[in-house]
């Protein structure tokens, strides 16, 4: 089974960027693991697909791999073509801005075949809740805690 998560506010704890660039890359070296998802990269093929700005990538690889050591990190995904200084923290919370990323996504989780997609943005789980149709994945609220452990406990094996 194809699985996808999102990686701020599923996998890893939200960290909110409020201006100040470095420190949130500080805080981006030290993320707090919100959900383990170990036990499903050992059994399933895993993807991490983010929004997070591509200048963040070698220390998304970084953390990932800490906490996540047998994730394989080809099949991390960041969908935002933006750097972090060019977006501020107004921008980011906008309409737009989430369109942007979840059209992103969708082309990523259609080419990938994936089955579930676990994300924790109320506008882009609408935009691909609204796409499920055209494509085989199934969107899941990340903040649905119950729901998120029905679907990794059913998985299986």
């Amino acid at each position: 089974m194809r699985i996808g998560f999102d990686l701020d506010g599923v996998i890893f704890e939200n960290i909110e960027y409020k201006g100040n660039l470095e420190e949130y890359n500080n805080l981006l070296l030290k993320p707090l693991l919100r959900l383990d998802i170990n036990h499903v990269i050992a059994s399933h093929q895993v993807y991490i697909i983010t929004g997070r700005a591509k200048d963040n990538y070698h220390v998304t690889r970084k953390t990932i791999h800490l906490l996540l050591p047998n994730f394989n990190l080809d099949n991390l995904i960041m969908v935002n073509e933006f750097d972090s200084l060019k977006i501020d923290g107004v921008f980011l919370n906008t309409f737009t801005y989430m369109n942007y990323i979840a059209i992103r996504k969708f082309r990523y989780l259609d080419s990938l075949k994936i089955d579930y997609y676990f994300d924790d943005n109320p506008l882009i789980i609408k935009v691909l809740s609204s796409a499920e149709h055209m494509s085989k994945y199934k969107v899941i609220d990340a903040k649905n805690t119950l729901m998120v452990n029905k679907i990794l406990n059913n998985l299986g094996d």
